[in-house]
């Protein structure tokens, strides 16, 4: 035995509604993440950045040690 047409209607409805919410969530969620792997990177770099500059090498200069670059001036 089908339901009403009415019935299906109403559902049809809800469905459709939860689809949206579903959809909007997941819009969110992929924003928080793509925000959480740009923060992930930059904090990767700046350890990068700070464990090559705290073992004495300096990265412009193509890992020539940074004590070269203050000799050089004087």
């Amino acid at each position: 035995m089908w339901p009403p047409t009415q019935e299906l209607k109403i559902r049809h409805k809800q469905l459709q509604r939860n689809t949206s919410t579903e959809s909007a969530v997941q819009k969110t969620m992929n924003a928080e993440i793509v925000k959480v792997k740009k923060r992930l990177r930059e904090v990767e770099q700046k350890n990068y950045i700070v464990g090559k500059l705290s073992q004495g090498s300096d990265l412009f200069s193509g890992g020539k040690k940074v004590k070269w670059m203050f000799s050089a001036g004087g």
